[in-house]
């Protein structure tokens, strides 16, 4: 989705280390596009208030639970389709 096209946003995508060792190429394309890829971790208990974060996207319904009621965060869930519509150079 992300191929040949950059970021408008700080972007992170979180996955196993099982995934992440798995699909090196598609790490490395994702990078290119300026996108953070982290592994074994979640942005639930990453410190985002203190990073000055106030609004996530996710396409992660737990993710969106999580945040929004733990963390007080605005969360807005969105397909990855309309993320990268939304959030990527053309």
């Amino acid at each position: 989705l992300s191929k040949g096209r950059k970021t408008k946003i700080m972007f992170w995508v979180f996955t196993s280390r099982s995934a992440l060792s798995q699909c090196q190429s598609t790490v490395k394309m994702l990078e290119k596009s300026g996108i953070e890829v982290y592994a074994d971790t979640c942005m639930v208990v990453s410190p985002l208030e203190r990073m000055g974060f106030r609004r996530v996207v996710t396409n992660s319904a737990k993710a969106a639970k999580y945040l929004r009621d733990l963390r007080k965060l605005d969360v807005m869930i969105l397909s990855l389709e309309e993320i990268t519509e939304r959030f990527f150079d053309t």
